[in-house]
């Protein structure tokens, strides 16, 4: 993941403690809308990309998709599933060893 949003994934989870669902779910559907745009693509070119239904994609864009299969869909066009582990990061023990992976 490039280092700008990796950046921007770390600021925007800094504020979800203090969000409201319905706040969280416009500043998401904020993010989605300002990086659709600047990829240059159509709300239906974009619906497209990420394998959703236009009206999902609308319904998301209005902060009432509860969705997480189209949610995850939007991420995995973005390339940031990265930032899913920042959300649940593994526990200790389930990391490998340093010395295993020699």
């Amino acid at each position: 993941m490039p280092p700008r949003r990796l950046r921007l994934c770390h600021v925007f989870l800094s504020f979800l403690p203090y969000l409201l669902s319905t706040e969280l779910r416009a500043r998401i559907a904020d993010r989605v809308r300002i990086e659709r745009r600047r990829l240059k693509l159509s709300q239906a070119n974009f619906a497209r990309e990420c394998q959703i239904p236009l009206r999902t994609y609308k319904r998301f864009g209005r902060g009432q998709c509860d969705s997480l299969e189209a949610f995850l869909r939007v991420v995995k066009t973005f390339e940031l599933t990265a930032a899913i582990e920042l959300l649940f990061p593994p526990k200790a023990s389930t990391l490998p060893d340093a010395k295993s992976l020699i």
